[in-house]
Order: structure tokens, then sequence, then C-alpha cells
């Protein structure tokens, strides 16, 4: 019954890696559009926020899964390559369609504009956004298998 589950799972596991890199674009942009008395204070709320739910909700999947599966190895790789896939899909995704910052007339590259417009908060925002991605990618493609050595 709980093999019948699989694909639910490895859904969930594949939704959770890639909109939480997807939403993380999304939420460097809108706090780089902030004021500067507003980035501050949203800055450590959100980054404090942001770092509960990477570091506890791929966790708590993980734990869950890995607990179900009874540390199953065909299951535990399934969905580290799952975790690799929604990582790959994401940078295809950046691949063709790079993001972009509009001033109505040219279309200038995201890092490129964001330097031009104001290199503090760039200094600030993009090593927050890189290390969600190297979190990230620690808790769902390389801890699981970690994990399923650590537990013989």
């Amino acid at each position: 019954m709980k093999f019948l589950l699989t694909p639910i799972t490895i859904i969930i596991w594949f939704l959770v890696t890639y909109l939480s890199i997807y939403y993380g674009l999304y939420l460097l942009v809108w706090m780089f559009s902030l004021h500067w008395l507003l980035l501050l204070i949203l800055f450590t709320f959100l980054s404090g926020v942001l770092s509960f739910l990477v570091y506890t909700l791929p966790s708590l999947i993980q734990m869950l899964i890995i607990e179900f599966y009874n540390r199953n190895w065909f299951i535990v790789v399934i969905h580290s390559f799952t975790g690799l896939i929604a990582f790959a899909y994401f940078y295809l995704l950046l691949y063709e369609h790079p993001p972009a910052l509009f001033d109505g007339v040219n279309a200038v590259p995201l890092l490129k504009g964001m330097w031009e417009q104001s290199w503090l908060k760039s200094f600030i925002l993009v090593p927050t956004y890189i290390f969600l991605h190297f979190t990230l990618l620690y808790f769902t493609v390389i801890n699981p298998i970690v994990l399923k050595f650590q537990s013989k």
C-alpha cells in the first residue's frame, strides 16, 4: 500500500523543492523593490521565516518519507533524484526565460539591473538567495542519502 503512495510523495518532493526556489526568486525581486527602511525591517523577519521554512518543511517531509518507507534505498534515491530534477527544471526555466528588469523600453538582465540600481541591496539580498539554493540542495538531494547511510 505504501508503495502506491510513492508517486504522490515524489510529486510533493518535487513541488516543495521547485516552488521554494521559484518563489524565493520572486521574494528576492520584491524585497529589492522595497524602500531601505522596509527592507531592513522585513529582511530580518522574512529571512527568519524563510530559513524556518527551508529547514523545517523539507526536513519534515523527508522524515515522514524516510520513516514511512522504512529507509528503502530505492525510495531514497528516487526522492533525491526528484530534488535534482527540480533544480534542473528551475535552471532550465531560467535559461529559456531569463528574468529581466524593464525600464519601459529596454530589458536588462535581472542581476545586472539590480547591481546598477543599488549594489548594496544586491549585496545584501543575493547571498541570501544563494544560501537558499545551497540549503535546499542539501536538504532535498544530499541529506536523504546521508540519513540512509547513518541509519545503518
